[in-house]
């Protein structure tokens, strides 16, 4: 039986994420100033290449990260490999660039599950894409207000959610096995913008 975790007796929230960027930090820091839970650690692992050695409980985690090609980067993974978890209930994100982002999210839940994480919520937001430029513009200057508002509406959706004691395991989109990671981890040619301004908008994945 899966016990449910309330904002009461999270007294600790973790903010964990990978954001070269900043685009899902700030993601990230949106969902969690929604969950309104009074400290707060974070960990950036953009700044860490020795990567985090943690072990966490008694405290809720957001954990994010950027597509790459579809996948979780593989920078992340490296870092995130001393991190564990006994039971502690997670958010996980990602930030794709108006594309699609295949089996990141399937696959982060994968990965933290395996290290000791209860994932209790997931969502997908768009950011600007890395290969965005002026003269093609992919994305461009996002995520936005909209998604900014967006993300800390999915926080405080996640926070009655925890209060109500609903932490089951929510349905969430992707392939196993995993599409094949490309060379260098990244797509083989630049994303036409017509093809990359396809999904538009943010897809917060949570049970109904």
């Amino acid at each position: 039986m899966i016990s449910s975790c309330t904002t009461a007796c999270a007294d600790k929230l973790q903010l964990i994420y990978f954001s070269p960027t900043s685009t899902t930090r700030r993601i990230v820091e949106q969902i969690a100033a929604a969950l309104k839970i009074d400290t707060v650690e974070t960990c950036d692992l953009t700044h860490r290449p020795d990567g985090i050695s943690a072990c966490l409980s008694d405290s809720l985690a957001i954990i994010g990260v950027p597509v790459y090609a579809g996948r979780v980067p593989e920078v992340c993974l490296q870092r995130m490999q001393r991190l564990s978890a006994v039971d502690v209930p997670a958010v996980i994100v990602v930030l794709y660039g108006n594309r699609e982002f295949e089996d990141a999210l399937v696959e982060l839940r994968d990965v933290v599950t395996a290290k000791g994480f209860r994932v209790v919520a997931a969502g997908a937001f768009i950011g600007e894409h890395s290969y965005s430029t002026p003269q093609q513009p992919i994305a461009a200057n996002r995520p936005d207000q909209a998604d900014l508002q967006q993300a800390f509406a999915f926080g405080e959706a996640i926070a009655q959610r925890l209060r109500d004691g609903n932490a089951t395991l929510p349905a969430i989109p992707g392939n196993l096995p995993y599409k094949e990671r490309p060379p260098l981890g990244g797509h083989r040619k630049p994303i036409p913008s017509a093809v990359a301004c396809a999904a538009p908008v943010p897809r917060p994945a949570r049970p109904p």
